[in-house]
């Protein structure tokens, strides 16, 4: 899971401005202005089959998103795209968990998986324990890394141990639509 593409903040809506479509996206107290082809690229980065920066650039590509090079490298240093690669320990210090929708609860067929999503729409996804730990608590903490950490005592390990995969995690809980990621104020 190293290496994983992982999009960051909090999608804030569109607005229309002198005949083009702006999407905006807060990263903590910043504001980004997306036009559509850029936020385009960023939606696709949700993408649970999206794991590299080159799959996300062929999968732009087919979908003919013009210029996803530059677009993509424009998210990248904007901090609206991320891969963690080797400095995941780096990320997760840097980067913190939102989560989005409610807990549905589990079903007596499926006891040990946990719905999100919203009571009049139904489940956005079901979690397995650990997904659901992860949903249910992790924006309480300061940092991702501070989610390693739980992870890790609960475990009996490193945090450097478990951090593979907590992104494994935060990319289905991104895909799904149940969390965003932040940056760390």
């Amino acid at each position: 899971m190293i290496g994983s593409v992982l999009p960051i903040g909090h999608y804030a809506g569109r607005r229309v401005h002198a005949d083009q479509v702006i999407h905006t996206v807060r990263v903590g107290r910043e504001l980004h202005q997306l036009p559509g082809n850029a936020f385009g690229l960023w939606s696709l980065s949700h993408d649970a089959a999206v794991l590299t920066e080159a799959e996300l650039g062929r999968y732009a590509d087919r979908l003919g998103i013009s210029d996803a090079r530059s677009l993509l490298d424009w998210l990248v240093s904007a901090g609206l795209i991320v891969t963690p690669g080797p400095t995941a320990e780096e990320f997760a210090r840097g980067h913190r968990l939102g989560v989005l929708f409610v807990g549905l609860g589990n079903s007596l067929e499926e006891p040990d998986r946990y719905a999100v999503g919203l009571p009049s729409l139904g489940p956005a996804a079901v979690l397995d324990p650990g997904r659901y730990e992860l949903w249910q608590w992790g924006s309480t903490a300061p940092s991702l890394w501070a989610c390693c950490e739980t992870r890790a005592s609960a475990r009996g390990c490193r945090p450097e141990d478990v951090v593979d995969g907590l992104l494994a995690d935060l990319k289905y809980l991104t895909s799904h639509g149940c969390a965003y990621l932040d940056v760390v104020r």
